[in-house]
């Protein structure tokens, strides 16, 4: 019997919390990245150190609504759109440190050696 791939609930995902930056039920669930979207992501980590992070805040913030695959944000007692929460995200530093460090040490954690990991 062939896989069926006709959505995405195939694809691996990863819940983040942000009950302590936000309040309760606050979180963001985000897909694994495309093979582009991760290539995207890596060489945005190239560079001095000040230049890694603009760079890659940068471009992880342009990939965030594309990402994600449920939240728990609302705007105006209706969901909010998934720009909407990365706009929220990215006002609060200790949020935006927190969604981009999860995500990029779960997305990149097949990749790791065993000393990275740790």
């Amino acid at each position: 019997m062939a896989y069926d791939i006709s959505s995405d609930n195939f694809l691996a995902t990863k819940k983040i919390e942000l009950d302590e930056e936000f309040g309760k039920e606050a979180y963001v669930e985000l897909r694994e990245p495309s093979k582009k979207e991760f290539l995207e992501l890596a060489l945005a980590r190239e560079g001095t150190q000040t230049e890694v992070a603009a760079k890659f805040t940068e471009k992880f913030a342009e990939l965030l609504p594309k990402l994600i695959v449920n939240h728990g944000f609302t705007a105006s007692g209706k969901p909010a759109s998934n720009e909407q929460v990365r706009d929220a995200v990215y006002k609060k530093i200790k949020a935006a440190n927190k969604v981009e460090a999860d995500y990029l040490t779960w997305a990149t954690a097949p990749f790791q050696s065993p000393s990275e990991g740790k």
